[in-house]
């Protein structure tokens, strides 16, 4: 480290005075083993507690790294309003406890037959239905209402996905060959079925076979859809399975989609079936940050550009009484970079920075399969196309 550090600023240093190698060097000798000894004792102390992504432990590491950065009057390079050193990001993981549906005692085949949305559902359905009730395409709007004069609180329903037309393709809704967003977003149509009380929706919808697939079991960006305020129980079904659901009233439906499509009214009707689920969902949240310093570059135009420098600051935590400490991975590159920001501070302070600008990143999440890395790439702060060198 001792070699190659030197070697770095020298990089980089050139360029503000090509005819002698003392600024660089000078800036270079200023990162010292005992700072570093000192910078990696703590991260990789006990009471850092393995310092794993949204916990105690890496809450005290983020504050002593941006202590410390303070301490030398780095300028913070985050976007965090109240935090400006920092980039919050947040992320999620679902996956299923229980997946049931019965009809009629028959064990339906998931994927086949019906598919349970897990972002949209809530955390915990148990349901046995003995009657529901068709209630067209379940749209609410000023020019065509499938709830106008029902009363659905409490009650389960079936509709169907897209939105009424006529025989020459006219939407009942736009009034147009162009279709309105009812035809295509489902999620309007669960708000509406939320705002009305509904206990469940049965959305008509032989698209399942195209868009069911295997449940990503790793970390998600963001807070996801927040199903439980927003959201009734609900579940995508096949026409094979609505007529099964149904048994001798899906007749009826046909010729009551058949009324809509012809006079664009609603149409709807009860009937008698036999439905249990058991729907129960695991949802985990992650919040943590990266922590950014930005050593501004000295031409007016290239300092536009952006070199990258960056280590990741988490580990994998206590598992028991056990603490991994992770004194190499990564407390050594963390401190590494506390005093490759140090140096370049004073390079700055001295009006000896460099001619683009440099960024100091330490990111987070990284034990959990590179969150916080992926959230830059995916959020930038400075454009990615402006990153020249990481």
């Amino acid at each position: 480290m001792k070699l190659f550090l030197p070697l770095f600023f020298l990089f980089f240093l050139s360029s503000v005075n090509a005819q002698t190698e003392s600024p660089s060097t000078k800036f270079a000798k200023q990162i010292t083993p005992q700072r570093l000894k000192k910078y990696a004792s703590f991260i990789a102390s006990d009471a850092a507690e393995g310092r794993e992504t949204g916990t105690p432990g890496i809450e005290k590491v983020s504050k002593y790294i941006i202590q410390t950065l303070e301490g030398f009057g780095a300028a913070p390079g985050g976007d965090a309003k109240k935090d400006p050193f920092k980039q919050f990001f947040y992320y999620r993981k679902e996956s299923w406890r229980k997946r049931f549906f019965m009809v009629n005692h028959d064990t339906m085949d998931f994927t086949k037959g019906y598919f349970f949305d897990i972002a949209t559902n809530p955390k915990k359905t148990i349901l046995q239905e003995k009657e529901i009730l068709f209630l067209g395409y379940g749209i609410e709007s000023d020019s065509y209402n499938d709830y106008s004069g029902v009363n659905i609180r409490g009650k389960s329903i079936i509709i169907f996905s897209g939105e009424p037309v006529d025989k020459n393709g006219i939407s009942y809704i736009t009034q147009s060959k162009e279709k309105s967003e009812w035809a295509h977003n489902n999620l309007l149509k669960l708000e509406a079925a939320k705002r009305r009380g509904a206990k469940m929706v049965f959305i008509i919808d032989d698209r399942i076979k195209s868009i069911a697939y295997k449940l990503n079991s790793n970390w998600t960006i963001g807070h996801g859809l927040k199903p439980d305020s927003y959201y009734p129980a609900n579940l995508l079904v096949t026409t094979d399975c609505a007529k099964i659901i149904l048994g001798k009233k899906y007749k009826k439906l046909e010729k009551c989609k058949a009324k809509i499509q012809k006079k664009g009214r609603p149409e709807k009707f009860s009937a008698k079936v036999d439905i249990k689920c058991n729907v129960q969902i695991r949802r985990s949240y992650l919040t943590g940050y990266n922590i950014l310093t930005l050593i501004e570059g000295s031409d007016p135009i290239l300092k536009n550009e952006y070199v990258f420098l960056t280590a990741h600051y988490d580990h994998l935590g206590k598992k028991g009484e056990d603490i991994y400490n992770g004194a190499d991975d990564n407390a050594s590159g963390t401190s590494a970079l506390l005093e490759v920001a140090r140096a370049f501070t004073k390079a700055k302070e001295a009006k000896l920075n460099p001619k683009r600008s440099v960024v100091i990143m330490w990111v987070a999440g990284e034990e959990k399969g590179l969150l916080g890395s992926n959230y830059y790439v995916e959020n930038p702060i400075y454009p990615l196309k402006d990153i020249v060198a990481e």
